[in-house]
């Protein structure tokens, strides 16, 4: 979106695949956890006891992600060891604070978009609802285009990835 905001005269067309426009739970708060942990004895506390405490958690997350099809199999296997190492936790965490924080300004931002918008999206999406992500769309912007795979959720690029290349190819 930014660069469509940035290069309104070179991007001729946008597509949102699975868009995080709100978070589901719409009383999320930014995380202090990444700041906490620069602090030396913090840091060095929460980089042992991180990785065993969030398994669970990304595994429920990575099953949102997925659904309603299965985490394959592979996909754990490779993912869940880099993501529970400690650096990789804090960079996801800092990622959805910066997300979480650019929240206003992708709102306010929509409105200028000058291109055709598609949204791509799941309707059974757990992580990010297609009906929420949508609604926000269209309150600012008239020209855009609607897809919705009926058994989709929210990681359509590894469960659908022929449907959104037919919908950006079409």
């Amino acid at each position: 979106m930014k660069l469509a905001l940035k290069y309104p005269d070179k991007v001729k067309e946008l597509f949102l695949v699975a868009p995080f426009l709100t978070p589901n739970n719409t009383s999320e708060k930014i995380s202090a956890i990444p700041g906490l942990a620069k602090n030396p004895f913090i840091g060095t506390i929460m980089g042992v006891l991180f990785p065993i405490l969030t398994t669970g958690k990304l595994i429920s997350h990575f099953e949102n992600v997925f659904y309603p099809e299965k985490v394959p199999d592979s996909y754990q296997e490779t993912y869940l060891p880099r993501f529970t190492r400690f650096e990789s936790l804090i960079a996801t965490i800092s990622d959805k604070n910066s997300m979480i924080e650019l929240l206003s300004e992708v709102h306010e931002g929509i409105s200028n978009i000058k291109c055709p918008i598609t949204i791509i999206s799941g309707k059974k999406d757990k992580v990010c609802p297609a009906d929420k992500q949508i609604e926000i769309i269209k309150e600012k912007q008239k020209d855009i285009k609607i897809i919705e795979i009926e058994d989709g959720g929210h990681g359509l690029p590894y469960t659908h990835p022929e449907e959104i290349a037919k919908a950006i190819l079409a």
